[in-house]
């Protein structure tokens, strides 16, 4: 049972339990530890282990998130222009997360290879699916 259950109800407690073993119980995992982190109790670390979750389920369950909200607010576009906003969130996104880990110039050369891929599907180098949606 998650270690964190003080908002549930008994209900929640026999669906959270019926899930054991489930994406939808790692996902609540997940979503206690970035509660955990929001709320400043633990470190990354700590609360991975505390709730007895994987480091790349944790990342996986943070992309998909942003992924969601990223599709959500640029789903009207067509799908060169969704892959292209969504690469320049992914630029940005990067230089912000990166800043205080990697070089300017290590930085850089990230962001020149979004580069390159925007340049391919804008000059029609790299064709799109019809629909691109971020998974």
């Amino acid at each position: 049972m998650l270690v964190d259950n003080k908002n549930f109800r008994e209900a929640e407690h026999i669906g959270e339990e019926m899930l054991k073993g489930t994406d939808l119980a790692m996902d609540g995992k997940c979503r206690s530890v970035e509660r955990t982190l929001s709320d400043g109790i633990f470190t990354l670390e700590k609360a991975l282990k505390l709730y007895k979750v994987p480091k790349e389920a944790y990342f996986t369950y943070v992309a998909k998130k942003h992924a969601e909200k990223i599709n959500s607010e640029i789903s009207s576009a067509s799908s060169k222009e969704h892959f292209m906003s969504a690469i320049n969130i992914f630029e940005k996104m990067i230089s912000i997360s990166f800043a205080s880990v990697l070089d300017v110039n290590e930085i850089a050369k990230i962001l020149a290879d979004f580069k390159n891929v925007s340049t391919g599907v804008e000059k029609g180098r790299i064709s799109l699916k019809e629909k691109v949606t971020l998974k």
